[in-house]
C-alpha cells in the first residue's frame, strides 16, 4: 500500500513539474485557452461568447467568438436585405490562429469586397480549428440557415488526415456516428488545468523535439498500410484509406451544395505536405487529379493557392508554428477578393444594392 501511495505521489509530482517547466521555462510553447469544446454532434465546436488570448514566442493573438461560435461576432439568422453572405469554413488556418480577429483573411477580404461590390458583403468565419470535411457536413444545416451565397472552403492536405471521425462508412454510404462519448468523468477531467493544457507539452515534445525514431516508425507503419491498400482492387477496398473516405465526403458536400443551390469556392492548397516523402506520394497517388475531376461542375470555382504553400512561400508563415502570419492572410485575402468580386457583383444585381 505504501509503495502504491509513493508511486502515485511521485507521478503527481512529476506531472506538476513537467507542467511548470513547460509553461514557464519553454518559450516555444503555445500558451492560452483552448479554442474548442466537446460537442455531441460535431465532435468539436468553437467556444461561444468567448474572448481569449494566445501567446507564443512567434505571435500574440487575441480572439473572440459570438453566440453562434463564429469568430469575430454574432450574425442575425435572417439575412438583411441587400446583403450577400460568404460562409468561410476550414481548419485553424481558416480560423486564423496567429492573428487577431480583424487580421484574418475573412475580415480583410470582407473589407476589400465591400469596396468593390455595390451590396453589403459579410464574410462569416465559421471555421473550426482542427476541422475537416466531415465537420462541414455535420454543420451543414447551421451553415445553410444563414442563407450564404457562397461557401468558401479552404482545402488542403489536412482534409486527408483521419477525415472520418464524425461519419462512418456503411455499405458505401456516409452515416453520422451516434454521439461522441462524453462521460461524467471526462467532463470533470476537462476542468483540470493540468490535463486541459497538456496539449502544450505534447506539442513541444512531438513537434519541437520531433522524436525522430517514433515518427519514423509511425511513417513506416502508415506507408505499409497505404501500400497494402493500393494493391487491393477498387471494388474490394475496405473503408480504411483516408483518401477514399475523404473523397466520399467531398462528393457528399458538393451534392448538398448543388441541392441547396449554393455556389462553392475552394481555396486549394497542396494536397500533400511540403515535406512529405516520395514514397508517401507514391502510395497516395492522384489526389490532385481526383479532386479536379470531382469539382469539375457548374457552381464550383477553384482558386489555386498552391504557390502559397509553406515550402514555396515561407515568408507567409510562422516558421515553427506553421500557421499563416499577417502577411499570409493579406495575400490570401487578395486572392479571395479577386476570385469573388465578379461572382458577387453579378449576384448583387438581383439582390439590390446598398
Amino acid at each position: 500500500m505504501l509503495k502504491a501511495l509513493k508511486f502515485v505521489g511521485l507521478t503527481l509530482y512529476a506531472a506538476v513539474f513537467v507542467e511548470a517547466y513547460t509553461w514557464y521555462a519553454v518559450d516555444d510553447i503555445r500558451k492560452g485557452p483552448s479554442f474548442t469544446v466537446y460537442d455531441a454532434e460535431h465532435g468539436l465546436a468553437m467556444r461561444k461568447n468567448f474572448a481569449g488570448r494566445r501567446v507564443t514566442h512567434e505571435y500574440d493573438m487575441s480572439f473572440t467568438t459570438g453566440e453562434q461560435g463564429f469568430r469575430g461576432g454574432t450574425y442575425d439568422v435572417v439575412k438583411p436585405s441587400g446583403t450577400l453572405r460568404v460562409a468561410s469554413v476550414g481548419n485553424s488556418q481558416a480560423f486564423g490562429v496567429g492573428v487577431d480577429d480583424d487580421e484574418t483573411y475573412c475580415q480583410l477580404a470582407e473589407r476589400e469586397l465591400n469596396e468593390r461590390v455595390d451590396c453589403d458583403v459579410q464574410v462569416m468565419n465559421m471555421a473550426v480549428t482542427e476541422s475537416k470535411t466531415d465537420t462541414v457536413l455535420s454543420m451543414w444545416d447551421k451553415i445553410v440557415s444563414f442563407e450564404p451565397h457562397v461557401l468558401l472552403v479552404r482545402y488542403d492536405y489536412w482534409n486527408f488526415i483521419n477525415p472520418n471521425l464524425i461519419y462512418k462508412v456503411r455499405d458505401g454510404q456516409l452515416v453520422h456516428r451516434e454521439t461522441f462519448p462524453n462521460t461524467g468523468l471526462r467532463r470533470r477531467l476537462e476542468k483540470v488545468a493540468l490535463l486541459r493544457h497538456f496539449e502544450g507539452f505534447a506539442w513541444y515534445g512531438f513537434v519541437r523535439l520531433k522524436l525522430p525514431t517514433y515518427l519514423t516508425r509511425m511513417r513506416e507503419a502508415r506507408d505499409r498500410m497505404f501500400t497494402l491498400h493500393t494493391q487491393t482492387p477498387e471494388a474490394e477496398k475496405p473503408p480504411i484509406s483516408y483518401d477514399w473516405k475523404e473523397f466520399l465526403q467531398l462528393k457528399e458536400l458538393l451534392y448538398r451544395a448543388e441541392a441547396a443551390q449554393l455556389d462553392v469556392v475552394f481555396l486549394k492548397f497542396p494536397l500533400y505536405p511540403h515535406d512529405v516523402s516520395d514514397h508517401f506520394r507514391s502510395v497516395n497517388p492522384n489526389r490532385d487529379e481526383r479532386f479536379a475531376a470531382l469539382v469539375d461542375r457548374d457552381g464550383v470555382v477553384v482558386i489555386d493557392c498552391s504557390d502559397l504553400d509553406m515550402g514555396r512561400r515561407p515568408e507567409l508563415y510562422y516558421p515553427e508554428d506553421e500557421h499563416l502570419n499577417l502577411l499570409g492572410h493579406a495575400e490570401l485575402a487578395r486572392r479571395v477578393s479577386d476570385g469573388l468580386t465578379g461572382q458577387l457583383s453579378s449576384d448583387c444585381q438581383g439582390s439590390g444594392s446598398k
